[in-house]
């Protein structure tokens, strides 16, 4: 362990050295921008720029005195530059070679009417600010040749790229770009920041995110997440670009991935490819999630219209039923497809084309997903009567390929009116292995049973997801209209063999009884959803708004699900008890109106909505001659209010209200009774009612763009009139049945807190973050009602140390304590401790050779049985660029050099406490060989990868 430490304490000293290098021979520069009457310029932009090339040094703000002062300024001359609106750009050559540089008052002149079409187009301004749009020229910040888009972003002022390639901008979440206005790989960030050349980039245009609904009013909200648009050189519009990469290893470990990438004015076409058994560099969900970014998949936004879009009601969607038919009830149990021995194939094509008053933006995703895990999972069940626990050995062979595509279509009436059209849609099939071997033992370690089971999965899943939406803007200002229609499709289909073998103890441990299973089923469900969506927003003056909106809602289930039991010749036998055939029709009818006051950055919104919930379920087992019918309506009156305030100084307060209603999911509504864990029975509950809750949430962020100092904090709390917990019945032998109930008065508690700050800008910042939240719950175990507490408390911090192209280091730690209590006023408290720390470090050497490397150490607790685990991981590479142009790269990595890779979950909620290790790839090498087609220079990425552009 402490080599490990000590390995961690090397890697950030190298960083503050190489910090305090940079520091000597520094000073301050500074002064006061006034007019040439005397009045002080407030927020003028003043710039220390390289006087060969002009390209930006340094940014800052003038504060509300029109003073400015730049700290640990390197010793050398610059070009010092002042920008101000209406006023004549002001240029100084100035040297620092003192700790201090006073340059007085430096007055501007106002420009004349005739001049002032000039000096705009002469003066090449770093940074303009247009209301809530802020934009860069790139060509005034330095980076070297062939860096990445995500290079050029840490060089821009406000801006932040954490090792992951997150984006914030002013201290909000960037989760869409662009390139020249175009949809690229579905407008996710990582998508273009990570494979798009620096040197490609004209401009970089960051702004308030916008609904469908807020696109179509023009009214933004305060908390939504910015957006960035990538503007293209024209020389990049014409042009093509890609590269190759081919990797062997030991391990049997080898990657094959590709790229090219062609614009013009008109077109956008891009594609890629890649195969890989490492895990790491594929492009299928994990590594595809690490190429598109945490929203590669979010379909969700179809034109409903009312408070806020989508957010009001969850209508009754019946999916797949996520892990309905999982033999042992593991889905999660191996962590996903994070861990294993996994062997993934993926391609994918992105076309757009933007022409005048037409936009189509498509995209085509093909992956081919194997992987093999083998698991070991301990759990501690915590219950009032008949407590236990379990130890599972599990191994699993999962095979998957699936086929997605996404369109839009987006077309321009005129000035006034426009629609767009979306169509995505998936074509999933599956096959999964299991085999389970699971021990149960009372507390004083006798044990109570065990079970060995084996399964065979196979099956089939459609998505489609269809809308329209029309938008239209009168001439009187203000005055807006929007109508929308939607068709969505799933349909799931699976075949299942299981055979379990169950053994039963008595209390002294002495075998007492044997249950055998052997069965095949088959389900089927298809969903059809339709939807229409209309609202109507009228000015009542300058200030006043009301907002009429409508949301319909109507889907069709067909359920069936068909169990046979194998004989002693292997024949099926129909279980007429255990198969179920249901129908089901729900929706809902909502009608709404708000009013809105807006003045000088203040609103208000409030409003109601009358909501009515339809479920009208048909069933019957195959026992039954009948049909059972239930035919249930729910009618809720549904307030909304907002309060939103945006002071001058860049600080946004919020407070806000929602009452939600939402239906029960499809795997809790179908009357069915799953045995397909003989421990572990699950049974439908076609009676239960929808969930009510009510939100009250507070908010304030502020971010100073004189001094890149960010703060946010929200707290609330939510409030459940009525939830959806489960009953569950133990009995003596620990077979559990459970059964989704209402139950009444379940609440909780949320609070948050970011502070960020620079060092020194753009080259050392700190992000400082403090996560708490509490849950006060209830459970019924065997007819004893409890209300268990838990409570999560998590803190982390990330630096950032990029002083220089040639050395950069990132650091980032995060410590969560779960507790959680049997009851409020309990005593007993039970913990569940997570550690991370994790460094990467760069260094650029003379010859074009560069030297990375990461180090994670990983630490989970907990007081319950004395699990505690360490896990240090050590990654380093070597690389060379070589051949003309450096077209080429040469590497050689080494994954985990201490040879501990594995993995390692644990969680706790309601009365279980689980902790899993799974079995993955660990220590192996890897030469690998880039080819870029344009060729590149040397370069160093800031993320802790150094990526190759084209």
């Amino acid at each position: 362990m402490i080599k490990y430490i000590l390995t961690l304490i090397l890697l950030i000293h190298a960083g503050f050295v190489s910090e305090l290098i940079s520091q000597s021979g520094t000073g301050t520069i500074k002064g006061t921008i006034k007019d040439t009457t005397g009045e002080s310029l407030m927020l003028a932009s003043v710039m220390l720029l390289d006087p060969s090339d002009s390209t930006l040094l340094e940014y800052i703000q003038a504060d509300k005195e029109g003073k400015f002062e730049f700290r640990s300024v390197r010793f050398r001359n610059y070009l010092l530059k002042v920008n101000y609106v209406s006023y004549l750009p002001l240029q100084i050559p100035i040297q620092l070679q003192s700790r201090e540089l006073d340059l007085g008052i430096l007055r501007m002149s106002p420009i004349s009417k005739e001049l002032f079409e000039v000096v705009i187009k002469a003066a090449k301004a770093p940074m303009t600010i247009k209301g809530d749009t802020i934009e860069y020229d790139a060509s005034t910040f330095k980076v070297p040749a062939g860096s990445s888009v995500e290079d050029l972003l840490r060089k821009l002022p406000g801006m932040e790229v954490d090792v992951q390639g997150n984006i914030t901008a002013e201290g909000k979440n960037v989760n869409r770009v662009t390139v020249d206005g175009k949809s690229f790989f579905g407008g996710d960030p990582k998508a273009a920041t990570k494979n798009l050349p620096a040197e490609g980039i004209s401009k970089v245009q960051v702004f308030t995110d916008q609904t469908e609904e807020e696109k179509i009013t023009g009214r933004k909200r305060l908390n939504a997440d910015k957006a960035m648009n990538l503007e293209l050189k024209d020389e990049f519009k014409k042009g093509g670009f890609g590269k190759i990469i081919a990797g062997v290893g030991t391990e049997n470990t080898k990657e094959l991935k590709g790229s090219f990438n062609k614009f013009d004015t008109k077109h956008q076409f891009a594609i890629l490819g890649s195969g890989t058994n490492t895990g790491r560099n594929g492009l299928s969900w994990n590594d595809y999630q690490d190429f598109k970014g945490s929203s590669s998949f979010n379909w969700g936004d179809d034109g409903e219209f009312g408070f806020s879009t989508g957010g009001n009601f969850r209508f009754v969607t019946f999916d797949d039923g996520g892990e309905e038919d999982d033999i042992s009830g593991i889905g999660s149990f191996f962590g996903g497809d994070s861990y294993g021995f996994p062997e993934k194939i993926s391609a994918g094509l992105n076309y757009n084309y933007d022409h005048k008053k037409t936009k189509l933006s498509s995209m085509y995703f093909y992956d081919i997903n194997k992987l093999y895990s083998d698991a070991f999972r301990t759990q501690n069940l915590l219950y009032p009567e008949n407590s236990y626990n379990t130890q599972d050995t599990s191994s699993r062979d999962n095979n998957r390929n699936s086929h997605r595509v996404e369109l839009r279509y987006d077309q321009e009436i005129d000035s006034f009116m426009g629609f767009s059209i979306k169509s995505n849609h998936s074509l999933g099939n599956r096959n999964t292995l299991t085999n389970t071997n699971t021990h149960s033992y009372t507390p004083g370690a006798i044990v109570i049973n065990d079970q060995l089971a084996n399964s065979d999965a196979s099956g089939m899943t459609i998505n489609s997801q269809n809308s329209i939406i029309f938008r239209s803007k009168f001439k009187k200002k203000g005055r807006s209209m929007g109508v929308s229609t939607a068709f969505n499709y799933t349909d799931s289909e699976r075949d299942t063999d299981q055979d379990a073998t169950s053994n039963f103890y008595s209390t002294s441990g002495v075998l007492d009884s044997i249950s055998e299973l052997r069965q095949n089923f088959v389900t089927t469900q298809p969903v059809s959803t339709y939807k229409a969506n209309f609202f109507w927003s009228e000015p009542i003056g300058k200030k006043i708004f009301a907002k009429t909106f409508y949301n319909f809602s109507k889907s069709f289930t067909d359920y069936d699900r068909n169990v046979g039991d194998y004989n002693d010749v292997q024949q099926l036998v129909n279980n007429a008890f255990l198969s179920r055939e249901f129908n089901n029709t729900s929706g809902y009818n909502r009608l709404g109106q708000t009013l809105s006051y807006i003045h000088k950055g203040f609103s208000v919104n409030t409003g109601v909505a009358y909501q009515e919930i339809f479920l009208k379920s048909i069933f019957k087992t195959g026992l039954d001659s009948t049909d059972s019918q239930s035919n249930r309506v729910y009618q809720n009156w549904i307030p909304n209010a907002e309060i939103e305030y945006e002071m001058s100084n860049g600080t946004e307060f919020s407070v806000s209200y929602n009452k939600y209603v939402s239906a029960p999911n499809s795997r809790d509504l179908l009357p069915i009774v799953d045995n397909s864990n003989p421990l572990s029975i699950r049974i439908g509950n076609p009676d239960l009612e929808p969930r009510i809750s009510n939100d009250l949430s507070f908010s304030i962020r502020k971010f100073d763009r004189l001094t890149f100092i960010n703060f946010f904090s929200r707290f609330g709390a939510t409030y459940n009139e009525r939830d959806i917990i489960n009953l569950i019945s133990i009995s003596e032998s620990r077979v559990s049945t459970s059964m989704p109930i209402n139950i009444n008065n379940t609440r909780s508690l949320f609070a948050n807190f970011n502070f960020g700050f620079p060092i020194v800008k753009n080259k050392y910042m700190i992000n400082i973050g403090y996560n708490y939240s509490y849950n006060l719950n209830k459970t019924n175990v065997n007819n004893i009602f409890n209300s268990p507490v838990n409570q999560n408390n998590s803190v982390n911090m990330r630096i950032s140390i990029t002083p220089s192209d040639v050395f950069t280091l990132f650091i980032s730690s995060n410590y969560r304590i779960q507790q959680q209590k049997s009851d409020p006023d309990s005593s007993d408290l039970t913990n569940v401790n997570n550690l991370g720390l994790n460094t990467e470090m760069n260094i650029k050497f003379p010859k074009l050779i560069f030297f990375n490397s990461s180090f994670n150490l990983t630490n989970n607790s907990n007081s319950i049985n004395d699990f505690n685990t360490t896990i240090p991981i050590l990654n380093v590479s070597v690389s060379k660029l070589f051949l003309k142009d450096n077209k080429g790269e040469i590497r050689l990595s080494a994954y985990d050099l201490l040879n501990k890779t594995q993995g390692v979950q644990q969680s706790i909620n309601s009365n279980r406490i689980s902790q899993t290790q799974t079995l993955s790839l660990s220590r192996y090498f890897l030469l690998s060989f880039t080819y870029n087609m344009r060729g590149i220079k040397s370069s160093l990425e800031k993320d802790g990868r150094r990526r190759f552009m084209f």
